[in-house]
């Protein structure tokens, strides 16, 4: 199930981190590219010229986005060794490496000082802006929601409660009482 929700063109990242701890960067990245690869088995075990080509492919491929997210020059380090802000944007290397249209990023921010926080929230709009990538966002810090959101939408117990524009969504007197207290909201007016 999980391979055909990627050939639907849709990724995503994890709360908690799930990298492969004992595999490089570029490794890592790599796996995320075994949907599009079409080399045999055969053609593997005779390590055909298409196999050939196809591994140089990939690997120039996972370079160039190692590059994009800024880990170039950290490509065969153990992804365990590698400091949180860079497991981040690892993850969503190997992510990309599955060429999504939609990229779903859950609690991208979680753990991160503001530095790094205001860093992955302009790295979220190159990808974004760069690639074209439509994102589904999901996370807890409005501060994030706000400053990169075109559209949000807001649940509350499960329950779709608003939707708007960042700027709809502060004045929305339902979402004020949900999230900050009934006397909130009549202060809002």
């Amino acid at each position: 199930m999980p391979d055909r929700i990627v050939r639907l063109g849709i990724a995503r990242t994890y709360q908690n981190i799930r990298l492969f701890p004992d595999l490089t960067a570029i490794e890592n990245v790599l796996v995320g590219m075994h949907v599009h690869l079409k080399s045999s088995y055969l053609g593997i075990i005779l390590n055909t010229p298409f196999v050939k080509r196809e591994e140089e492919e990939a690997e120039a491929e996972a370079n160039r986005l190692l590059k994009f997210v800024n880990l170039e020059t950290k490509a065969n380090m153990l992804s365990k060794h590698l400091p949180y802000g860079d497991q981040r944007r690892l993850e969503i290397a190997r992510a990309l490496a599955t060429r999504p249209k939609l990229l779903c990023l859950d609690e991208p921010t979680a753990g991160m000082n503001s530095g790094e926080t205001q860093a992955m929230c302009d790295f979220i709009q190159s990808l974004r802006d760069d690639l074209g990538i439509t994102i589904m966002l999901i996370e807890h810090q409005m501060r994030v929601v706000m400053g990169i959101s075109e559209i949000i939408t807001v649940l509350d117990y499960g329950k779709k409660l608003a939707e708007g524009t960042p700027d709809e969504i502060k004045r929305n007197p339902k979402v004020i009482e949900a999230y900050l207290g009934q006397g909130s909201a009549a202060q809002a007016h």
